[in-house]
């Protein structure tokens, strides 16, 4: 289908002058119209919706300002070039303040450089508009997130709040909006001095804040969550820093794992999961493609590359939070570590060894087995050594060992760390930006549906991450070494392992069991 060519509308009491810009533009390719006074142009905008008006200042009944004056309103202005034989400089000031695109002053010198100017006048509207568009829906995608997104001011006043806190917490945005401290007073009062603290250091603008914490529904109610908020950065109006952020509702989770039943519980969550996932994702590749037809066409513009950032940031959280609350359903079975350890590293062979990477492995002897699903065990482990292996340089070598003590049997994969992680709680949490601990979190989450421990250490210099589970419940005595406690501890069994124990010669052929 013939795409329909721009119709330009001619403003001007000099019908000659009209004719022969509008026989010019025809030979360019545009339609055109004509108007002798502002009032008959203004009919022809309402009528004919033109991409471009060319304006004379000097007209009678309705002259140039008074007709800019009245499409000031307009919810979908077009671009207007002046065309004027009023030289003034104030007129042409004038001209701008009223927001016209270009002044060209009669009589024309060139029409070539007139049809330049129509086409850099339209091409210009074009791309404003088609960035409005995009603007509105990245908007909308923001306002219909299944998650609390806000812009917080110094004095704890939101700047911004999506639709979520109606669906979250039970308030309507204005009155979010409106309230001073409106955020922190929804923080329940335990854990609001620490989150009030939180605030101030990305005020500071020096770190990103991670934090769990509880907030209070409308209806007095808890709901438990995750915060998280950036650096400050300034306020595009200019009225000071703004640190933006998200809120996670994570309460059906904590609830179903209080209530052990997690297991239905989390099947419904998984599915919801994966049903917003889908439906934010379709809105999120549309507004990727078009933001990156838009790049292509003007590589020079900022706002398509922001929108594309923004749009894969969004994709990557939903990605994370998907796989972190999918259903698990344990199918457990008698399983021996070393044949965990075993089918781990023969499955990840190949990339292991595309990095030269080795994998020393040491079994104690009376290494008990374990009682659990075969396949969710291989996952967690199988996280654990990639997570080990991203931790590497080429041709590194971590550890995996297994051994059982005090009512556990445990394995442990180490790998050289210059420094102690100072939080180590948040390697286990799935919805850091950069996305490399999601494996940690899901491997902890499966571990944790197994019915054990997943720890992490820094131990002479070295990270180590075990796993500790339940010995297999017609274990004998004698699988158990005789100098261990026979007792399970109260609290997490990963206080109380062994030093990593000594690697084992490798043998040739890249990463061994």
């Amino acid at each position: 289908m013939k795409k329909k060519q721009p119709l330009i509308l001619i403003v001007d009491d000099d019908p000659t002058l009209r004719d022969t810009i509008a026989l010019w533009l025809s030979g360019a390719g545009y339609r055109t119209a004509q108007a002798d006074d502002g009032r008959q142009a203004l009919a022809a905008v309402a009528r004919e919706h033109p991409a471009l008006i060319l304006l004379d200042l000097r007209m009678p009944v309705l002259d140039g300002f008074g007709f800019l004056s009245e499409i000031e309103e307009l919810p979908e202005r077009p671009p207007v070039i002046v065309i004027s034989g009023r030289g003034e400089v104030r007129d042409v000031v004038e001209s701008f303040k009223r927001g016209v695109t270009d002044y060209i002053q009669k009589p024309i010198e060139s029409y070539e450089l007139l049809e330049h100017a129509v086409a850099a006048a339209i091409e210009a509207a074009g791309i404003r508009r088609r960035m409005l568009s995009a603007e509105a829906r990245y908007f909308n995608l923001v306002q219909n997130l299944p998650l609390l997104v806000f812009a917080l001011r110094p004095d704890f006043s939101l700047e911004f709040v999506n639709k979520a806190c109606r669906t979250m917490l039970g308030f309507s945005r204005t009155k979010a909006l409106t309230r001073p401290g409106w955020l922190l007073e929804r923080v329940h009062p335990d854990d609001r001095d620490r989150i009030r603290d939180a605030l101030g250091r990305a005020f500071s603008g020096h770190s990103q804040v991670l934090e769990d914490c509880r907030l209070i529904r409308g209806d007095a109610t808890t709901l438990y969550a995750i915060l998280k908020a950036m650096p400050a950065a300034p306020d595009p109006e200019g009225a000071g820093p703004l640190v933006e952020g998200m809120i996670f509702d994570i309460t059906d989770r904590v609830e179903l794992e209080k209530l052990s039943v997690q297991e239905e519980k989390l099947k419904t969550l998984g599915a919801v999961a994966a049903e917003v996932a889908h439906e934010i994702r379709n809105p999120l590749f549309a507004i990727a493609g078009f933001a990156k037809r838009l790049r292509d066409r003007h590589p020079e513009a900022r706002e398509p590359q922001i929108i594309l950032a923004e749009a894969a940031r969004l994709e990557a959280l939903v990605d994370r939070v998907r796989d972190y609350l999918h259903p698990v359903a344990p199918k457990p079975s008698r399983c021996p570590l070393e044949d965990v350890i075993r089918q781990v590293l023969k499955a990840l062979e190949a990339e292991l060894t595309a990095r030269d990477i080795t994998c020393r492995t040491s079994i104690r002897p009376g290494t008990a087995d374990v009682e659990e699903d075969p396949e969710m065990l291989r996952q967690a482990v199988t996280n654990l050594v990639r997570h080990a292996a991203a931790g590497l340089p080429v041709g590194g070598a971590m550890e995996l060992a297994a051994w059982s003590e005090a009512g556990f049997s445990r394995l442990a994969v180490s790998f050289p760390e210059k420094t102690p992680e100072k939080e180590p709680e948040r390697l286990f949490l799935p919805f850091e930006e950069s996305g490399k601990n999601a494996g940690l979190a899901l491997a902890r989450r499966l571990v944790k549906n197994m019915g054990g421990f997943l720890t992490y250490a820094h131990d002479a210099g070295r990270a180590v991450f075990t796993v500790a589970l339940p010995l297999f419940p017609h274990a004998h005595e004698s699988d158990v070494p005789p100098d261990a406690p026979l007792d399970a501890p109260a609290d997490d069994p990963g206080d109380a392992g062994p030093e990593t124990p000594s690697p084992a010669p490798k043998k040739d052929g890249g990463p061994t069991a």
